[in-house]
């Protein structure tokens, strides 16, 4: 399979991969067949509760569904509640299925996560971006060979939202260029006070 998948927008709007789509009589770009992710993923949300022991917030978060085709992932992103329409300081997350978008999950205790903001207007363009670029596996050559990308998630702020992309090893954050990536994608689209942070450097980590 390869290591990136194309995307093109038909006339009505809607987003297919280029490489497995055909034209209609009246010009209209179908899909023809599934296309297979590389990897399966999960969307999560969590819903935000006040000075919440860890077991309340593993209780309120919430597995929406898993994709593992082009075609399911788009099913499920058209369906559910956009980060523009989160409640304040709720979250929804894109994770590599069979890990959980905790700090303290075994797959991802020794991970990180680069983080950055943007302004709420841009948030959903983000979002949707982003998400392409993951499943597209955009983001395989800007991490060491021994890393792997496999999360991002979005957090409603009061005046800009807050992204995290997570990588599987902090130790391994020197010299990538996911944030260039980043910048390459969403251009046009200012991306505050980025900076990265290993899980385990948050005051609240516990094991």
């Amino acid at each position: 399979m390869p290591s990136s998948i194309a995307f093109q927008q038909n006339p009505a709007g809607a987003i297919v991969p280029a490489s497995d789509a055909a034209e209609s009589k009246n010009g209209a770009v179908e899909v023809t067949v599934p296309v297979p992710l590389r990897n399966e993923w999960v969307f999560w949300h969590d819903k935000f509760v006040a000075n919440a022991t860890p077991a309340q917030y593993t209780e309120n978060l919430k597995e929406i569904s898993d994709v593992n085709t082009v075609q399911t992932f788009w099913s499920v992103y058209n369906n559910i509640t956009g980060p523009e329409r989160l409640a304040l300081r709720c979250s929804l997350h894109f994770i590599h299925k069979g890990v959980k978008p905790l700090w303290e999950d075994p797959k991802n205790e020794h991970g990180g996560a680069w983080n950055f903001r943007t302004a709420k207007a841009d948030t959903a363009f983000v979002w949707r971006e982003l998400l392409m670029a993951l499943i597209g596996e955009q983001f395989e050559d800007t991490i060491h060979k021994d890393d792997q990308i496999f999360g991002l998630s979005v957090s409603a702020r009061w005046n800009s939202d807050i992204f995290q992309i997570w990588n599987m090893n902090s130790a391994l954050k020197e010299n990538t260029t996911v944030m260039k990536k980043v910048a390459e994608i969403l251009k046009g689209v200012e991306i505050q006070s980025p900076f990265y942070k290993a899980h385990k450097d948050h005051d609240h980590f516990k094991m």
